[in-house]
C-alpha cells in the first residue's frame, strides 16, 4: 500500500523529517492566515472607498463602534452613508469645495488632484481664508504611517500637517466624525497614494488585545503597506492612556469620562495592559524600521513650527512660510480635548491605584533603555501631572 520499503515504514528515521515538515507547514499556515487577513483588509478598504469617485454606495466605511474609530477592524462593515451627497453634507459650506464645482480642469503637470473635494481650514480669517487642503493624484505618494498609541494627538498632528502642506492625510480608519471636522482623507483608501501620511495605531487598539489574529493582521498591515516607514508620534503615557480611556467611554474625541469610570478595576487592567502596548509600539518600530522619525507630542505643543518643519522635511514637502503662519495662528484646531472640569480625574493614577504610577514609569524607563541601546539621543522625562504628584505625596 505504501511506496516505502517495509523496513523503513515505522522506522524512527522518519520521525524527524516528518516532524520538521509538520512544524514548517504549521508556521507557514499561521503566517498565511495573517497575510490573508491583512490583504483582505486592504482589498475591502480599496473597494469600499472607491465610492469617493462616484460608486453606488458612496460612503465612509465604519468600524464596529458608534464613532467608527479605532475600536474594531477598520472599514470592514457596511457604509453608514447612503450616498456621496449625504457624506459631503456633513461639511460646512464655508469650508468645503465639492468635486469639480469650481476647479473643472486637471493640470497634468501638477500632482494635485483638482477634481476631488477640497477644504478651507480657516475661512473666517482674512489672511488665511484662501488656503486650501487638497488631495494629491492617486499613486503620488508611497504609504507612510503616522503611528501612535491611541490618545497621543494623532488627529491634531494630521491637522497641523494638512494645514502646513496643503495636502490631506489619510487613515486606516473611516471615522466620519473626523471627516466632518475636515480630515477628508478618512474617505480614501490609505494606500491609494493621494495622502501624505496615514493614521494607524499598529496593534495597540484595546478591543483586539485578546484577539491574536487581529493583532497579527494589524502588524502585517504595518509591514506590508507601510514597510515600517513613517512618523512615530509619542506622548506621555500618563496622558495618552487617560485620553484613550476618555475616548473609549465617550466615543468622542473631545469628551471626558466620568470619575466613576476611573475607579473601576477595568481602569487598572487597562493601564497595566496599555502601558505595555505603549512601550512595545516604540520597541517594534526601533527594531523593524530604518526609515522613520520620532515626534514627541509635548515638543509639538511647545515648539510646533520646528516639529512641523521636521515632519515636512522628512516627507520631502516644501515649507510655505505664509501657510505656516496661518497654522501657528490656528494651532489648536478642532481636535484638542480640553482639560476635565472634574479635577478628581487627575487622581486616576494615585487615588487607590498608586501602583499604576510605577507600572507606567517602568515602561517609560524601558523605552529610555531602548533609545540608549539604539544610540538615539533622546530621553523621555515623563511624569505624572504636578497636581497628581502632590496629591500622592499628601
Amino acid at each position: 500500500m505504501f511506496p516505502f520499503p517495509n523496513r523503513i515504514i515505522g522506522s524512527k528515521q522518519l520521525f524527524i523529517p516528518i516532524a520538521y515538515v509538520g512544524i514548517t507547514c504549521s508556521i507557514c499556515y499561521y503566517f498565511l492566515i495573517a497575510f490573508v487577513d491583512s490583504q483582505r483588509f486592504l482589498l475591502q478598504t480599496e473597494v469600499s472607498l472607491e465610492s469617493t469617485n462616484g460608486s453606488k454606495t458612496g460612503g465612509i466605511q465604519r468600524s464596529g463602534t458608534p464613532s467608527g474609530h479605532s475600536e474594531a477592524h477598520p472599514r470592514i462593515e457596511s457604509p453608514k452613508f447612503e450616498s456621496q451627497e449625504e457624506r459631503l453634507g456633513l461639511l460646512s459650506p464655508k469650508k468645503f469645495i465639492p468635486p469639480s464645482s469650481t476647479r473643472d480642469t486637471q493640470d497634468e503637470s501638477s500632482w494635485i488632484d483638482n477634481l476631488s473635494p477640497a477644504f478651507y481650514p480657516w475661512p473666517e480669517d482674512g489672511k488665511c481664508k484662501t488656503y486650501l487642503v487638497q488631495f494629491a493624484k492617486k499613486k503620488t505618494f508611497k504609504p507612510r504611517a503616522l503611528v501612535s498609541y491611541p490618545g497621543s494627538g494623532n488627529s491634531w498632528t494630521r491637522y497641523l500637517l494638512e494645514g502646513s502642506s496643503g495636502i490631506f492625510t489619510g487613515s486606516i480608519f473611516g471615522d466620519e466624525k473626523l471627516y466632518a471636522l475636515g480630515l477628508l482623507g478618512e474617505s480614501r483608501s490609505p494606500n491609494d497614494g493621494s495622502t501624505i501620511v496615514q493614521k494607524t495605531h499598529h496593534d495597540t487598539i484595546s478591543s483586539i488585545s485578546k484577539n491574536r489574529r487581529a493583532q497579527l493582521a494589524q502588524t502585517k498591515l504595518t509591514e506590508l503597506m507601510f514597510g515600517y516607514r513613517g512618523i512615530l508620534l509619542i506622548r506621555n503615557p500618563f496622558d495618552a492612556l487617560r485620553s484613550y480611556w476618555n475616548f473609549i467611554h465617550t466615543r468622542d474625541h473631545k469628551a471626558h469620562a466620568s470619575q466613576t469610570q476611573f475607579s473601576l478595576s477595568k481602569w487598572v487592567e487597562f493601564v497595566e495592559d496599555g502601558a505595555k502596548k505603549w512601550s512595545h509600539l516604540v520597541q517594534i518600530w526601533l527594531e523593524k524600521s530604518a526609515d522613520f522619525i520620532i515626534v514627541q507630542y509635548e515638543e509639538l505643543q511647545s515648539n510646533p513650527k520646528r516639529e512641523i518643519i521636521r515632519m515636512l522635511e522628512y516627507l520631502s514637502l516644501p515649507v510655505d512660510d505664509k501657510r505656516m503662519d496661518c497654522v501657528l495662528s490656528h494651532r489648536e484646531g478642532p481636535f484638542h480635548r480640553q482639560p476635565p472640569n472634574d479635577p478628581t480625574q487627575q487622581l486616576s493614577y494615585t487615588s487607590n491605584n498608586s501602583h499604576l504610577n510605577l507600572v507606567v514609569q517602568e515602561n517609560i524607563e524601558h523605552v529610555n533603555r531602548l533609545f540608549a541601546l539604539n544610540n538615539i539621543d533622546l530621553r523621555l522625562n515623563y511624569t505624572l501631572a504636578s497636581n497628581e504628584l502632590s496629591s500622592n505625596k499628601g
